[in-house]
């Protein structure tokens, strides 16, 4: 379920726009770099059929015939040679895998950057000293403020990540963030990152030693020298970690630094959850709404009811379906509007009382329309019913085929 909202922070929209780049990373990965596999493959199977085609003419009595091969078989090797003596898979891959952590090494600066321009008390807490030479450079204290901000932020980024959380929960007074279950895998990453940036992927006596100081577990210890994979899978689940690390930091900051926006920033977790599911991430909707859910810091009731039963959804898309129930029913619900029990009645496929539910709320719900119905994946077996689609009709007088189509239909309009 998710709840509008009624303006958005610039935080967000940071937030916003590391969520979509690594959302479309996800994409590249898994349709451009099979597609690159495959082309190189056809590429491969045609030079073959038509080195064996010319080998045969090569052979020819006619010296006319053996001379117009030849120069065919060179012409043939230079056109197919970029796509035989290159592994492009390898490089994407390669390449994709560095970008992702491009991107949050990006976040990271945009949110240190949000923070300092807009809490001057912060800026206080950086430390540098310039010589006279420096100072009579400046022609305003504005570029001298500027300058700190951008020395500070780089120097930042040169820290390990795990010395960087350490720095940012001493300096904005949080509990620690590498105490859930995927830091571990976060720091293997990016330590994983680093061979590959220096040193082809080769196993160090480094990355082994900061793996094990930060608890993680490697199913078969590597040896120093061993060069390490970057299969599909391992990419996969490594943009999520990420993902997932970055939508952690910047909104624990967020809640932390900007009191005032509690509700918009529980707005905007609830929101993502939603988008995560969607888009079928299911494993990265269920650590975020999961974090959510935990969340100390809320800002009514009803948005904790929201995180629970995103969490709940995110359980059941990912096929956990006695523990999406053993949540739902540690909660008294006969309390809440219908809104909430109609959510717990389809979560917990109880369609007849769904039905009700969705007749007693009608069309007076301020958190679910005719359009909650259609885009929401809470809805999304329930949707498919026969009894569904006739309550849908009963309630708003027109076939929810038909309300699928109009919605379909209407341009997408970029959110303000």
């Amino acid at each position: 379920m998710k709840k509008q909202k009624k303006r958005e922070a610039t935080i967000k929209k940071i937030l916003d726009d590391f969520w979509k780049r690594m959302l479309a990373l996800n994409a590249c990965v898994n349709l451009y770099i099979p597609l690159a596999g495959e082309f190189q493959k056809s590429n491969g199977e045609e030079y073959t059929k038509q080195i064996d085609a010319l080998a045969k003419k090569l052979k020819s009595k006619s010296k006319k015939t053996r001379e117009e091969a030849e120069i065919k078989l060179r012409k043939v090797n230079r056109k197919y040679q970029w796509w035989l003596t290159g592994n492009h898979t390898s490089i994407l891959t390669r390449s994709t895998f560095l970008y992702i952590f491009s991107e949050y090494d990006a976040l990271v600066g945009n949110l240190l950057n949000y923070i300092y321009e807009n809490k001057k008390e912060q800026q206080k807490t950086i430390e540098k000293t310039f010589t006279y030479e420096d100072i009579i450079g400046f022609s305003t204290i504005k570029e001298v403020k500027n300058l700190l901000i951008d020395k500070h932020i780089d120097t930042f980024r040169r820290e390990s990540y795990s010395d960087q959380f350490k720095i940012l929960e001493k300096r904005f007074r949080f509990k620690t963030l590498r105490r859930f279950e995927n830091w571990p895998l976060f720091i293997e990453a990016s330590q994983r990152r680093h061979l590959f940036t220096h040193c082809d992927g080769l196993v160090s006596s480094q990355y082994i030693k900061n793996c094990e100081e930060e608890g993680y577990l490697f199913d078969k210890k590597p040896k120093i020298g061993d060069k390490l994979l970057l299969l599909q899978d391992y990419h996969n689940k490594t943009i999520d970690v990420v993902t997932e690390v970055g939508i952690k930091l910047g909104t624990t900051l967020w809640k932390k630094l900007w009191v005032e926006e509690l509700e918009m920033c529980d707005s905007y977790l609830e929101n993502v959850v939603v988008e995560m599911i969607s888009n079928r991430r299911y494993f990265l909707a269920e650590e975020i709404a999961k974090f959510a859910y935990h969340q100390h810091k809320v800002s009514n009731d009803m948005h904790k009811k929201i995180y629970l039963i995103n969490y709940a959804q995110s359980l059941k898309w990912n096929k956990k379906e006695k523990e999406c129930e053993k949540i739902l029913k540690c909660v008294d619900w006969s309390s809440c509007q219908e809104d909430f029990k109609l959510a717990v009645a389809v979560l917990l496929s109880e369609w007849d009382n769904a039905i009700r539910y969705m007749l007693k709320i009608g069309k007076k719900s301020e958190l679910i329309d005719k359009n909650a119905y259609i885009e929401w994946p809470l809805f999304r077996e329930f949707r498919k019913r026969d009894d569904f689609r006739k309550t849908f009709k009963e309630i708003y007088k027109k076939d929810f085929e038909n309300f699928e189509l109009e919605k379909s239909k209407k341009p997408i309009q970029e959110k303000t």
